[in-house]
């Protein structure tokens, strides 16, 4: 089941059955507040503004006031015995489709149509079993779009929602349990976000395009992790491993689920580029197994693997972190482990080059990696100047062979490592590189650097070190240096 972004402005008034009906009807994820006449709204309207916002219209909301909630609130709960379900047919410009229903027993009775004004394309539908087959009637005339279906079937109201009084908010999603009631206090921002995020998705989410700009900007707004299930290859329609499926609808809210395929190497490339922001993809390639901390040789991976990809907030310069979760069929156990992750007791997984075997030398330029980046960099004791490269960009070959001059320029200055690190064939801890070469000045005992920006001749990039260093000095006791508003960060 899938479902689609619908943006409001502001809350959909709701005052009448009709209007109820539609609403409860819609396909869509949304939340009704049924209020009695009077009644302080202030956090509720104050979570679905900050929704509505931050979610990109992810989220519908209506308000029924007055003397009518109660029976408004009886009509949308007659509105829950309708089971219904969005299924996606395929493109328009297609002559035949046949496509599976989610569940045993829908009926489709509405034709689809192409979801643009003046559509003229006409279709026939058949529902044989747990099939639709949707028939093209016409030839010609279609704009390739996306056909889905509304099927329902009848089924017993949810006795939370039968028993529910005003005032109430009930929240409708077209996946999982269907509907929930919020057993909080309305006044409480806090516990209504909690309500609305928990059910803003499926508990186990199958990635495809039409959920990556939503998996995405909830992943960003909220600050949850993805909780990445990797199967070695699709198996039919099966359902999840049931195991996943419990540590999914544990950590609801917490995290996001996410199912993928290896063998589909698209997919893991796709939910690759989504969470480092490049939502539209690239080359695919074996390759970025690896970058997801997959490594497919024989022996190295075992399937299905779990993988934690931490988005951090957007004024971090680094797009997320990778951590692994043990391979265990415990969910006490990896449910333990999420709770260390979240204490910051899990260290995460970098893709990394081997560590150099000699010890750093004062003078000479350091070959940093990404497993030894935060221990030579961050816990030094000395402000560490970062060249990183490529062993593609032909700008960076022309500067390795002016770094030497630059280390021999500044053997007399103190307290200072010059480095280089392969930014291309293994992670950059903290920093989202686009071009290389690139450059970068970690002051001691300060986690966030200062970019270089100037000419690359030797005497250019000696001087900016040295009035960096001198114009930002580390105060005692501080993690952050003293920076000058007139230099450029």
């Amino acid at each position: 089941v899938a479902w689609f972004a619908i943006l409001c402005s502001s809350s959909t008034v709701l005052s009448s059955d009709k209007e109820v009906d539609e609403f409860v009807g819609a396909t869509t994820v949304r939340v009704a507040a049924f209020l009695p006449p009077e009644f302080d709204s202030k956090a509720f309207d104050a979570v679905a503004e900050r929704f509505e916002t931050e979610e990109g219209g992810a989220v519908t909301f209506g308000v029924a006031t007055g003397i009518g909630s109660r029976a408004l609130l009886q009509r949308a709960a007659q509105g829950t015995a309708n089971d219904c379900a969005l299924v996606h047919v395929g493109p328009s410009h297609k002559l035949q489709m046949r496509v599976s229903l989610p569940a045993k027993g829908l009926q489709c009775e509405a034709l689809p149509r192409e979801d643009y004004e003046d559509a003229e394309a006409t279709f026939k539908l058949t529902v044989t079993g747990q099939f639709v087959q949707v028939q093209r009637k016409d030839v010609f005339g279609s704009w390739n779009c996306d056909l889905s279906l509304k099927c329902c079937k009848k089924r017993d109201i949810p006795s939370e929602v039968a028993e529910a009084e005003i005032p109430a908010v009930l929240m409708f999603f077209p996946f999982d349990e269907k509907v929930a009631v919020f057993q909080g206090s309305l006044h409480d921002e806090a516990a209504l976000s909690r309500f609305f995020l928990r059910r803003l998705l499926p508990a186990v989410n199958q990635y495809d395009d039409r959920a990556e700009v939503m998996l995405c900007d909830i992943a960003r707004v909220h600050q949850i992790p993805l909780l990445v299930r990797v199967d070695e290859e699709a198996k039919g329609e099966s359902d999840p491993d049931q195991m996943f499926a419990s540590l999914a609808q544990e950590l609801r809210g917490r995290a996001i689920a996410v199912r993928a395929f290896s063998v589909t190497c698209e997919k893991i490339q796709r939910l690759f580029d989504m969470v480092t922001g490049n939502c539209k993809g690239r080359e695919r390639d074996r390759k970025l197994m690896e970058d997801l901390g997959l490594y497919l040789e024989e022996g190295r991976e075992t399937f299905p693997a779990i993988r934690l990809l931490d988005v951090l907030p957007d004024d971090s310069a680094l797009a997320f972190r990778r951590y692994q979760a043990p391979s265990a069929s415990d969910l006490q156990v990896l449910l333990r482990w999420f709770d260390d992750y979240s204490s910051g007791k899990v260290r995460p997984m970098w893709r990394s080059l081997p560590p150099p075997k000699e010890a750093y030398e004062p003078g000479k330029i350091r070959t940093l990696v990404a497993e030894t980046f935060e221990k030579e960099v961050f816990d030094s004791g000395l402000d560490s100047f970062v060249y990183f490269s490529s062993p593609v960009c032909p700008h960076c070959r022309a500067f390795d062979k002016i770094y030497p001059e630059i280390a021999a320029a500044m053997t007399q200055d103190n307290g200072l490592m010059l480095a280089t690190m392969d930014g291309k064939r293994q992670d950059t801890p903290g920093v989202s590189i686009s071009s290389y070469p690139y450059f970068l000045l970690y002051r001691s005992g300060a986690r966030r650097p200062v970019r270089y920006r100037g000419f690359r001749q030797p005497e250019d990039v000696v001087e900016w070190i040295r009035a960096q260093r001198a114009a930002m000095p580390v105060k005692h006791g501080s993690s952050e240096p003293h920076v000058d508003a007139s230099l450029e960060l």
